[in-house]
């Protein structure tokens, strides 16, 4: 009797789920479904979460440093220039920190929340989320 798995590969190569086997007696391909305990099922799911945590912590910390490159390229062509003027004024977020508490604590009036959203549009997705320790440019208008 020869058998023959067929496997899904879901999202990062990471869970594997059978999903047929294939019986070939005399010439004959009879499929029949495999049952995957669900405890089994459960540790793949939950190793899958903890690892997209970490790619969405990872990729977090990658835009942090490139925004920070980018602030001091920035700086070193206004250095290189001679002029103070191009001097940008920067945040570090802080934990529990969202657009509209920075806006009301740099401008004393949250709805400017828009500016700093726009100035840091480059670095930020979703304007309900910012990461601490992210590096963001403050206009000043």
């Amino acid at each position: 009797m020869f058998r023959k798995s067929i496997y899904l590969i879901l999202f990062l190569g990471i869970v594997i789920l059978p999903l047929q086997v294939f019986s070939i007696e005399k010439k004959s391909a009879k499929p029949r479904m495999v049952e995957v305990e669900e405890s089994v099922w459960r540790k793949k799911n939950e190793d899958l979460d903890k690892l997209s945590d970490e790619v969405l912590k990872l990729t977090s910390q990658l835009r942090i440093a490139e925004a920070e490159i980018e602030r001091l390229k920035k700086e070193l062509e206004s250095a290189k220039k001679g002029t103070d003027i191009a001097k940008v004024h920067t945040y570090i977020v802080e934990e529990g920190d969202s657009l509209w508490k920075i806006a009301k604590k740099l401008y004393n009036d949250p709805y400017k929340w828009l500016w700093l959203f726009k100035a840091n549009i480059d670095q930020i997705d979703d304007p309900d989320y910012v990461y601490p320790q992210q590096v963001l440019e403050i206009p000043r208008y």
